[in-house]
């Protein structure tokens, strides 16, 4: 069962009791910290009248070694956090740090290296090339790493049995069902063996097997102790794969629930 949620305020004044550079059990790699950290985050859209503000001063650790859930209405700024998590977008202010790196010190290609190696996508929809088979698929990571094709290929069809799909590796996507096509998908983000897995709604668009099915190999094969997942979702058939529920509203951290 999970905790009765917790204020936002009562986990800061916990928080604050705890010593701020203890080292984490669940990160072995020397790191000190969360995976993430964002202080004082914020996103804003447009300028004078027409400006939105999508962040509004985002605070929120995620841990090592747990999955993450950001859950809450639509247009509450959930997607806007990943991707500003991700480093895909600008904060408008605040800090974000990931796995120990300051993001506004990683620009250009050093950021685009630093993404490549260590942080990995699952989408709502599976952006799968259709020209390609499942397993050329899973292997584009790493041969935008510059690993060779055959053996990109060969590391794909094992990471794609590791996610039970390896019978069907020479299948092309027109060829895969949506819940297969996804499997796909989270061998793709898995392959370069990231730390950092950030989802956006990935059980959406399937059954509730499959979106079961799912969530249960990302908890399997990708949450270990010096990884991180971040899930956004609005499923909440799917909530019980979390070890931490973050609730969001109208751009801020409103509420923690916990195992």
């Amino acid at each position: 069962m999970l905790a009765t949620v917790e204020p936002l305020a009562m986990q800061t004044q916990s928080k604050a009791a705890a010593s701020p550079r203890r080292e984490s059990a669940d990160n072995p790699t020397g790191e000190t910290g969360a995976a993430v950290r964002c202080r004082g985050v914020t996103k804003d859209f447009g300028n004078g009248e027409t400006k939105v503000q999508a962040l509004r001063g985002v605070d929120v650790d995620i841990p090592y070694g747990e999955l993450s859930m950001l859950v809450g209405p639509s247009g509450c700024g959930k997607t806007t956090l990943l991707s500003v998590i991700a480093g895909i977008m600008d904060p408008t202010s605040g800090e974000v740090a990931i796995l120990g790196h300051d993001l506004a010190q990683l620009r250009g290609q050093k950021l685009v290296r630093f993404r490549g190696q260590n942080v990995g996508f699952i989408f709502q929809q599976y952006n799968l090339l259709p020209a390609l088979t499942a397993a050329e698929n899973a292997a584009v990571p790493l041969v935008i790493a510059g690993w060779s094709r055959k053996r990109a290929v060969a590391r794909a069809r094992e990471m794609l049995e590791s996610v039970g799909i390896g019978h069907r590796a020479h299948a092309v996507p027109a060829q895969l069902s949506g819940g297969q096509q996804q499997r796909v998908a989270i061998a793709r983000a898995l392959v370069h063996e990231p730390r950092l897995l950030i989802c956006d709604e990935p059980t959406s668009a399937l059954d509730a097997e499959s979106g079961r099915n799912i969530m249960d190999i990302m908890r399997r094969v990708a949450v270990q102790r010096d990884r991180a997942v971040i899930v956004v979702t609005h499923d909440n058939r799917v909530f019980e794969f979390g070890d931490r529920i973050i609730h969001m509203d109208d751009g801020r951290i409103v509420a923690m629930e916990k195992k």
